[in-house]
């Protein structure tokens, strides 16, 4: 009886993408397929096209020079430290004998595979480009295409600490009630301590013209209010009163003084940032507690929509589906997303 070939299960589906719509891990003519199981075959055709190389294999195979002058001049100044072995473009090191050289979409590559690769270390820049000339790749601009490839990475953003240093001016209140306005005052007892450091003065001083006597004084008095004479101490509280007003104005005096010289040191170490409409930013998740608040969670969570910016640093935010964020974020709390 002849065998019988097993029937094919049509049902597993296989995804197929092509060009540049395929995958954000690949540009130019490429393949990818994906099975059921989620794997995927990645086979990408690299066209690197015209970049920094082709003038350097043009001169050093075919001896053809840059038609611009200044082009040409650098161009002779560096050639000798590159070679060609079997089409190869190599250049000379330092590190390793020769280091190859890789056009932008190999470039990318390499950042991408040493970043977040199967050994996922997620470096710094510097740290990149140092282990990508040990595997023996080079092109001019390592560093810059480091940065700006791992500024995009996602767990490099809502991990990132959180900085410290002011975003915006400071806004002084010279008012001396500030509260006054909403029909609200200072409450508590007035304090006893030294004065303050704004204006020299404590508060008890320039309300009553002179200073406290401290509880403990009464109940067991001490040699300064034992020679204190009630007569002539009444008459220096009145004439401290009728000079208060006097002594009020130069406290408010100091006080501004010392306010413009704080918010001036406090001016110098402003980090200024400031975020577009319709830029996207991240928020930190210790003010927003969205995200899980242990010590291995996010720092930051999101990603938002900056709707509307603020003079005074603050911002309306929405999701990425445009649904309203309620009250306006502070740039201190933000953090800009790169996408």
């Amino acid at each position: 009886m002849p065998k019988v070939a097993p029937e094919r299960d049509d049902t597993e589906e296989w995804t197929l993408f092509t060009d540049e719509a395929s995958s954000v891990k690949a540009s130019g003519a490429g393949l990818v397929l994906i099975g059921p199981s989620g794997k995927e075959i990645n086979n990408v055709v690299e066209e690197e096209g015209d970049n920094w190389m082709s003038l350097i294999i043009q001169c050093l195979e075919k001896g053809i020079w840059s038609k611009d002058k200044n082009k040409a001049r650098n161009l002779w100044v560096k050639i000798n430290q590159y070679a060609m072995e079997n089409g190869v473009l190599f250049k000379k090191s330092y590190l390793v004998p020769m280091l190859r050289c890789v056009g932008p979409l190999q470039a990318n590559y390499v950042i991408r595979e040493i970043h977040m690769g199967s050994c996922d270390m997620h470096s710094g820049p510097h740290a990149v480009v140092r282990k990508t000339m040990r595997q023996g790749c080079y092109w001019p601009t390592m560093h810059e295409d480091a940065k700006k490839e791992i500024q995009k990475c996602d767990s490099c953003q809502i991990h990132s600490a959180v900085p410290k240093l002011p975003k915006t001016f400071m806004t002084s209140i010279m008012d001396p009630w500030p509260f006054y306005q909403w029909g609200m005052d200072i409450l508590g007892t007035l304090s006893q301590a030294s004065g303050k450091t704004s204006n020299g003065k404590t508060s008890f001083s320039l309300t009553y013209g002179s200073e406290a006597v401290i509880s403990t004084e009464i109940g067991m008095p001490t040699f300064r209010t034992m020679m204190i004479k009630e007569g002539f101490n009444e008459e220096e509280i009145h004439i401290n009163l009728d000079l208060l007003t006097k002594r009020r104005e130069l406290a408010a005096i100091r006080e501004a003084r010392y306010k413009i010289n704080l918010e001036q040191y406090y001016n110098k170490t402003i980090h200024m940032t400031s975020f577009k409409p319709r830029g996207f930013v991240f928020r930190n998740n210790e003010a927003s507690r969205v995200e899980d608040q242990r010590e291995l969670g996010p720092k930051w969570e999101g990603t938002y929509r900056v709707a509307k910016a603020y003079q005074n640093g603050s911002y309306k935010l929405q999701t990425m589906e445009d649904k309203e964020v309620s009250r306006t974020w502070h740039a201190i709390n933000l953090r800009k997303s790169y996408l």
